[in-house]
């Protein structure tokens, strides 16, 4: 038994070290610091030699994006992507590149999202008290590091509690408390107040916590502070831990970088999750406490009504007539996920219409009303009542915020299938506007408000549903492998509510034609 037992651990160890050996350096080591706040790792500012593209001195890591490159820095000027590490490693890293030093740009890629699984090989420097990714200010082609998505999806880290502002906001080159601690990683500060500083885009804050302790926070120059206003009591907070000393020794200047405001959660309660109100179980229904909850003796007040803001992915009159109904998809603000529709009908309203008619694809809106089951997806409705007190609330916070990049789907074995957990299929892209690619037309009306059979190369098929507000009629189904953007939607009859889901495409125009050399044009133009 003890042979065996020897075998298991030398086989482990033998694991352990090829992936270590896979993945290159560990995050953690690189951000080994000495008693000056210096990268002490051999590699930190290592010769680049005569070829800098093959050098031994180049670094390789991998972990988990915590930032889109276009969330925290204007992407016309620098691309930056932080990165944390997976265990058993530990630690997060920073890739910085700037078009001062680059005479082409962009040269890295914009598909990166907040919880992809990325590989990032390039060279380590000091940056202001931590180890940076970068081109070391250098033009040369070999000096640029290289960008590999592993994974899509794969899911944020839980951010790691601060207990306490003295607990980072310190320097420990030991790393045992401290801000370097917690450098280039995911954190979360519970119950602080605003201290002093300015509220809005690209401004530091002070925070402090119960104990009096401080932290600069820092709102990113890309987020939607403006449109919200500052917190005025204690709340808590999410968002990158970073540093950014300019002047030696490299010892503190930490501050927590807040991407926008979803990253800050009021005590109370402002906003309900759209992800988590479209929640469902094996049947399809909704599992989340507010869907079809009692909305009590004054339903304009009842706390069972939600509250949620998002961005419109299409006008009242783009999908059905309004003369008889009112319908707006919205969906969450990336990095939050999910989409759900607001809709009611003059079926159940004394008064038509009562709902404002110039929402806009890309207004940002705020929707406060109630939630029910809809045919295997959730809805804010007004519970087929005319009482006032159950009508919803739309309010428009800015108009052109601009539309979400569609989620695009290659296989409709993708999405068009049930699974509760949304990791994949249908209910994963519920109420949101997504692209289906390389399709073609199997069966079906070719015209406005009718519903068409649409197939991809492996067989898998979906329903296109054509809006019968839109400019299909007298045109003819697309030849040929083609691309429909549209809002996905499920719109089944009978329970269990586990299929028919569709693609709702508004227009014409969302309809694409597929070259053979991968470019598109307008089928119809």
């Amino acid at each position: 038994m003890r042979g065996v037992i020897r075998t298991v651990a030398m086989v482990s160890c033998v694991l352990a070290i090829a992936l270590s050996a896979a993945r290159g350096e560990n995050i953690w080591d690189l951000q080994a610091v000495n008693a000056q706040g210096l990268g002490t790792h051999p590699k930190v500012g290592a010769d680049p030699g005569a070829d800098p593209a093959s050098s031994p001195n180049r670094v390789t890591i991998e972990g988990i994006a915590l930032n889109a490159p276009d969330e925290l820095l204007n992407p016309n000027s620098a691309w930056q992507v932080y990165v944390q590490a997976e265990p058993p490693d530990q630690g997060g890293i920073a890739a910085w590149a700037g078009t001062f030093y680059n005479p082409t740009w962009p040269r890295y890629p914009f598909d990166i999202y907040p919880g992809d699984r990325i590989r990032i090989n390039g060279f380590v420097m000091n940056a202001r008290g931590k180890v940076n990714i970068n081109e070391r200010h250098s033009a040369l082609p070999g000096m640029q590091f290289v960008v590999t998505k592993l994974a899509s999806d794969v899911g944020m880290p839980d951010p790691i509690v601060i207990p306490n502002l003295a607990a980072c906001n310190s320097f420990d080159m030991t790393r045992a408390t401290g801000g370097e601690r917690y450098q280039a990683q995911w954190v979360r500060i519970n119950n602080v107040q605003i201290q002093s500083g300015t509220w809005g885009p690209n401004q530091s804050l002070v925070v402090r916590d119960t104990a009096g302790s401080t932290l600069t926070m820092l709102l990113s120059e890309r987020g939607d502070f403006a449109r919200y206003p500052a917190p005025s009591g204690s709340f808590n907070v999410q968002g990158i831990f970073d540093q950014e000393d300019l002047a030696s020794p490299f010892t503190d200047s930490y501050r927590l970088w807040v991407k926008r405001y979803s990253d800050i959660a009021i005590p109370s309660g402002i906003l309900d999750s759209i992800w988590e109100l479209q929640a469902v179980n094996a049947q399809g229904l909704g599992t989340h406490p507010k869907v079809g909850a009692d909305p009590g003796a004054d339903p304009a007040t009842s706390p069972n009504r939600v509250k949620i803001v998002g961005i419109a992915l299409n006008r009242p009159d783009e999908l059905l007539n309004p003369a008889n109904a009112w319908q707006v998809y919205v969906q969450a603000e990336w990095p939050q996920k999910g989409g759900i529709a607001a809709w009611a009908g003059t079926f159940y309203n004394p008064t038509w219409p009562r709902y404002p008619a110039d929402i806009n694809p890309g207004d940002l809106v705020m929707i406060d009303g109630f939630v029910m089951n809809a045919r295997g997806k959730v809805n804010i409705n007004e519970r087929h009542s005319a009482l006032p007190g159950m009508q919803f609330v739309v309010t428009k916070l800015a108009s052109n915020v601009g539309m979400p990049r569609p989620q695009i789907i290659t296989s409709l074995s993708q999405c068009n299938q049930f699974n509760a957990s949304r990791t994949t299929g249908g209910e994963r892209y519920q109420a949101q506007w997504v692209t289906l690619q390389n399709i073609r037309y199997v069966s079906g009306q070719w015209q406005a408000g009718q519903s068409v059979v649409v197939a991809d190369d492996a067989g898998a098929t979906i329903t296109l549903l054509l809006s019968e507000r839109g400019d299909f009629s007298g045109q003819s189904a697309p030849s040929g492998r083609f691309s429909a953007t549209g809002i996905f939607d499920q719109e089944d009859l009978a329970s269990p509510f586990t299929d028919s889901y569709r693609l709702w495409v508004k227009s014409k125009d969302d309809i694409l034609l597929e070259s053979a050399d991968a470019k598109r044009w307008n089928l119809y133009r």
